[in-house]
């Protein structure tokens, strides 16, 4: 997945790009800023030096992308579904699994925050994008 964007803050090896959202992704709503924010901004790592206001080409490996919308979406339903067969079969009351599931998909959405967290601080992440190249502009509204 390659996109488009402009660098707006520099920061060591890392560099936060700024996209354009795209019309498709306005409308989602997955991610709970679709009618608040227009632009996009990603922390990616800066392997050609850019500086503030470069318009760069930024990707992100097919797998690791893959991967990346893996883990906020699918584990805590998995958790929640867990929770609900786990009180089915020991034959609790109604409420008690429906409570057990969605404890545990709170406990899962606490440990995708930390993990999270510390993707953010290694060096070596492969879920990081990568800036490949310069641009000549913003990729347009699809």
């Amino acid at each position: 997945m390659e996109k488009n964007g402009v660098v707006i803050e520099k920061n060591k090896e890392k560099a936060t790009v700024r996209f354009l959202r795209h019309e498709a992704c306005s409308r989602c709503g997955g991610c709970m800023t679709a009618y608040t924010k227009k632009d996009i901004e990603v922390i990616a790592k800066n392997k050609i030096n850019a500086e503030i206001g470069d318009y760069v080409e930024v990707t992100l490996e097919e797998e690791s992308f893959l991967n990346v919308s893996f883990i906020p979406y699918m584990i805590p339903f998995i958790a929640l579904v867990l929770g609900f067969a786990i009180g089915y079969f020991l034959h609790w009351a109604q409420i008690a699994y429906v409570f057990l599931g969605l404890t545990l998909m709170a406990v899962s959405f606490v440990m995708i925050y930390f993990y999270n967290q510390k993707l953010i601080r290694a060096d070596n992440n492969q879920y990081i994008p990568v800036i490949i190249g310069y641009a000549k502009g913003l990729d347009e509204q699809e």
